[in-house]
Order: structure tokens, then C-alpha cells, then sequence
């Protein structure tokens, strides 16, 4: 969708239908930033870079997994 009101700047609206096999958010090969040790702010009021970052950076030392960034506020 693209919306311009006047003539201003185009919004340019993308939307991706919902996953149908989202990988699992807890278990063996899975840093989700919301739980330990990472612990992220879910309400999504504080900057989690560094968050996500150091989960990255987990998996890739354990050889992969997934990233596991849940929905917030």
C-alpha cells in the first residue's frame, strides 16, 4: 500500500502473511532475548542491541540456532 497525502513523502506499506512454521521459542539451539541470561525489555522501551547482539553472538560460538526476537509492545 502507498499512501501520500498532499505532496508529501510516500508511506510505502508492506505486509508479510503470518508464519505457519515459526520455529519454536525455547529449547536446545534457541536464544530468546526475552528469557536468561539475556533478559530484554519486552516492552521495547529501552535499547536491546546489545541484547541481541550477545544472543547472536551465543549462537554463532555454539555452531548455530535461532535468535529468538518474541513479540512486544
Amino acid at each position: 500500500m502507498v499512501i501520500q497525502i498532499n505532496n508529501f513523502e510516500k508511506l510505502v506499506i508492506l505486509v508479510d502473511p503470518l508464519e505457519s512454521n515459526a520455529p519454536p521459542s525455547s529449547g536446545t539451539g534457541v536464544f530468546n532475548i526475552t528469557r536468561s541470561p539475556y533478559c530484554a525489555d519486552n516492552t521495547w522501551t529501552s535499547d536491546v542491541t546489545g541484547v541481541i547482539q550477545q544472543a547472536i553472538d551465543d549462537a554463532s560460538a555454539t555452531g548455530g540456532g535461532v535468535v529468538c526476537v518474541p513479540v512486544g509492545v
